[in-house]
């Protein structure tokens, strides 16, 4: 009878599974049979099968349709808890769930762990030291020799500003509106700290051929590093080659002029191309040859154009030509007319003194114009007469008057030629009288020539 009631329980195990609502309304209707604490007949001892015995009682447990009554107390068999039906059912629904919906969970669930697997990435990879010349962008431009290296400055600049404002937690276009009394000052100085300890460049950047390497150093201080300390090394290559130029193809693109009179010449030049003595300046002849050199900044900017002097030289040699004769100046008779008048007024005989006059010689200086303030203004000319002069002068009641012997000179000054033609000033001729005598005629001289002064023979 045992058996019985088992396999009874197990059919009604399973309609419970199939059916809900048939279960609950067995389980109303359904009452368990006694079990009894006493062996199951038919067991044999001696065989020790008890399965044959359990399994006859089976069979008379299936042939009678009536419970089995007993005098002890009557019990009942609690239905499964509520919870387990549902947590059984909510599992059931699960798979029939995630079973319909596989093929779109799967791969949102692969997707988010990509995503959070991605995110702890960027985070690390975040917080590293940054290599700066990973934005570097090198050119070399120019002339084999004279080369220069080109590089993306601003960008680097920019590239130092956002990662150090990054690293200190502020994106920098959230940075660049924030003030320095904001909430964020602690940021903001954290972030320039980091700028200003980051510096970079190039150990050599000019005068570069082909074939040299240039190293790239990147040095980054303190203690939180947002940049990595490296260097990189970079070959230079593609520079140009030079043209060969000649001496005579610098002058026709930079010339050399000579103006003004011979013996008063003077040189116009482009000062930032050519050295030449300022001593000679003003008073250069016609053949007379001048060193000039080409200043060494020169040569770096015709470098820098492509442009080299053939045979590498410096320095040039050119002569004097063109000069027009002083002689050609109209009006310097009127000039030494005029001081002659000067010195017979100077020299004129009376009660007392007495004067014998020798004229010597006539010296002239032409001075160039510095700036030409008016059309055809090519300078001024001095005009001066040397002589000796033998003075006498008698004392009141002195029967023994005293003579003295020197030489001197007498001329108009710095009238001003224009076209060719001197210009006497009208309102004062501009005479001068030296005070100074000269023992002889070679001291004087020598004081003309010191001054500028030239021996000038007129014209016949």
């Amino acid at each position: 009878m045992e058996e019985g009631k088992q396999n009874f329980f197990e059919e009604d195990v399973t309609e419970q599974k199939t059916s809900d609502s048939e279960l609950d309304s067995e389980l109303e209707s359904e009452k368990t049979e006694p079990t009894k604490d006493a062996e199951l007949e038919g067991e044999n001892p001696e065989s020790g099968e008890a399965d044959s015995g359990i399994a006859e009682d089976d069979k008379e447990g299936s042939e009678s349709s009536e419970p089995i009554e007993d005098d002890q107390t009557e019990t009942k068999t609690a239905p499964p808890p509520v919870f387990d039906q549902t947590a059984e059912r909510d599992a059931q629904e699960g798979k029939t769930f995630f079973g319909k919906y596989r093929k779109f969970i799967v791969p949102i669930i692969a997707v988010l762990i990509v995503l959070i697997v991605g995110a702890g990435v960027k985070s690390f990879i975040d917080a590293q030291p940054v290599r700066l010349s990973k934005e570097l962008k090198v050119e070399f431009e120019g002339y084999d020799g004279y080369g220069t290296v080109k590089y993306n400055k601003s960008k680097l600049d920019e590239k130092i500003m956002e990662v150090s404002y990054k690293k200190a937690g502020l994106p920098l276009n959230q940075a660049k509106h924030l003030e320095s009394g904001s909430g964020n000052y602690l940021k903001i100085a954290a972030a320039e700290v980091m700028r200003n300890n980051v510096s970079y460049g190039f150990d050599k950047t000019d005068h570069l051929k082909n074939g040299d390497k240039v190293v790239f150093t990147v040095v980054c201080e303190g203690d939180k590093k947002a940049f990595v300390s490296e260097t990189k090394e970079y070959t230079v290559k593609g520079l140009k080659e030079f043209q060969q130029i000649s001496l005579e193809d610098l002058q026709k693109e930079y010339p050399i002029q000579f103006i003004g009179y011979n013996k008063f010449g003077s040189v116009q030049y482009d000062s930032t191309i050519y050295d030449i003595n300022a001593n000679l300046d003003g008073s250069l002849a016609n053949d007379t040859a001048v060193k000039v050199g080409i200043r060494k900044d020169a040569l770096e900017d015709l470098a820098k154009q492509g442009k080299k002097l053939q045979d590498d030289t410096n320095e040039i040699v050119v002569r004097v030509s063109g000069l027009k004769e002083v002689t050609e100046i109209s009006g310097l008779k009127d000039m030494f007319d005029a001081a002659n008048t000067y010195m017979q007024a100077k020299t004129k005989n009376d009660d007392y003194r007495t004067y014998q006059v020798e004229k010597q010689k006539d010296y002239i200086k032409f001075s160039p114009s510095g700036s030409r303030s008016e059309k055809g203004d090519e300078g001024s000319v001095s005009a001066r007469t040397v002589y000796k002069v033998t003075e006498t002068v008698k004392y009141f009641l002195s029967d023994n008057p005293s003579t003295k012997t020197y030489f001197t000179y007498f001329g108009c000054e710095n009238m001003k030629v224009v076209d060719e033609r001197a210009i006497l000033k009208t309102d004062s001729y501009g005479y001068t009288s030296v005070g100074s005598q000269w023992a002889n005629l070679e001291s004087i001289q020598a004081e003309l020539k010191s001054s500028g002064f030239a021996e000038y023979t007129a014209q016949q």
